[in-house]
């Protein structure tokens, strides 16, 4: 597929993002050369708070001149969406209810809303055309 996209954390010499990956059941739909996984490591560990961090994962992924339409952020945090979506990210809300128990449809900085990982295939369809 043409339309390539990166994630929120790089896996190449991280074992750690790799095995959550693994343990949700989706790293043969998430992990590609075309689609790197930026880890914390790899931004100097910043937050996802740190507005750095996401230029940092966005120029890892796609180089010094990427759209950051391209890169998507799918995280459980209201506050880390906002930041992504600042730094012109998609954004993927993963979970119905906020932290302080708020209605997943409130959340104004989500591009999509799933109840798992494993909504990702219905949400973004074009991830997972290999």
């Amino acid at each position: 597929s043409s339309s390539q996209h990166a994630t929120s954390c790089r896996t190449d010499p991280y074992p750690h993002p790799l095995m959550c990956i693994r343990s949700l059941g989706v790293d043969d739909l998430l992990i590609s050369e075309e689609s790197p996984v930026i880890d914390v490591r790899a931004v100097g560990f910043r937050t996802k708070h740190d507005m750095e961090s996401f230029e940092i994962a966005m120029t890892s992924a796609l180089g010094e001149h990427g759209d950051p339409q391209r890169c998507i952020l799918v995280d459980d945090s209201w506050s880390n969406l906002k930041s992504a979506k600042t730094a012109g990210w998609r954004t993927v809300l993963c979970g119905r209810v906020s932290r302080d128990g708020r209605n997943a449809e409130e959340c104004e900085d989500a591009d999509f809303r799933i109840d798992s990982i494993h909504g990702l295939p219905e949400v973004l369809p074009e991830l997972f055309m290999h």
